[in-house]
């Protein structure tokens, strides 16, 4: 025996829409970004920069570093936990006795100071 809902009661699939319209009104907007969107910003000597997002809401920015060999990042300080995955080449911190190489993930801690 099958069990209809009463009249006027919402199917399952209704009440999932609502409530994924609800959810989506306080949600960042999906996004994508052409390379072409966003340029390469001189960061430093030797260092190119491109920005890809910024939430403040989150406190919380993704961006893409090109580091030509040889070049300095001066000593500095993060406020929010940093993420790292090495592309091409290496690099370091020197603070740190490890050498970050391609495929590597590098994690920091926020309030650390060091110099790449």
């Amino acid at each position: 025996m099958t069990t209809s809902p009463p009249p006027g009661a919402d199917s399952p699939t209704a009440i999932e829409a609502r409530t994924d319209r609800s959810r989506d009104r306080y949600a960042l907007p999906e996004g994508h970004i052409a390379e072409a969107a966003s340029p390469w910003l001189p960061f430093g000597p030797q260092v190119m920069i491109k920005h890809l997002t910024f939430d403040i809401r989150s406190n919380s920015a993704a961006n893409v570093l090109w580091v030509q060999a040889g070049g300095p990042l001066g000593r500095h300080r993060h406020r929010g936990p940093v993420s790292g995955y090495v592309l091409d080449g290496s690099w370091r911190y020197l603070e740190c006795d490890w050498v970050g190489r391609p495929g590597d993930f590098i994690r920091e801690s926020p309030g650390r100071t060091h110099t790449l």
